[in-house]
């Protein structure tokens, strides 16, 4: 399954909406997979409820960590 950019771009939309406030969610944003591309939420642990699709455009999860201030 991939989606074109302007699909993305929507469906980050409505995720990053979905998803404010999300103690977990550090941020939501837009990657290339192959041919196409897919939304990308990053998180500081594991987390088990978030979608794997939004709109048809795949979504992957990813745990880079807490964020921190430097």
């Amino acid at each position: 399954m991939s989606a074109s950019l302007e699909e993305a771009r929507a469906a980050k939309a409505v995720l990053a909406e979905r998803l404010r406030g999300h103690p977990a969610v550090n941020g939501v944003g837009i990657a290339a997979e192959g041919e196409g591309h897919l939304v990308r939420i990053n998180v500081s642990e594991p987390v088990e409820d978030l979608p794997v699709e939004q709109d048809g455009v795949p979504v992957r999860t990813r745990v880079v960590g807490p964020i921190v201030k430097r």
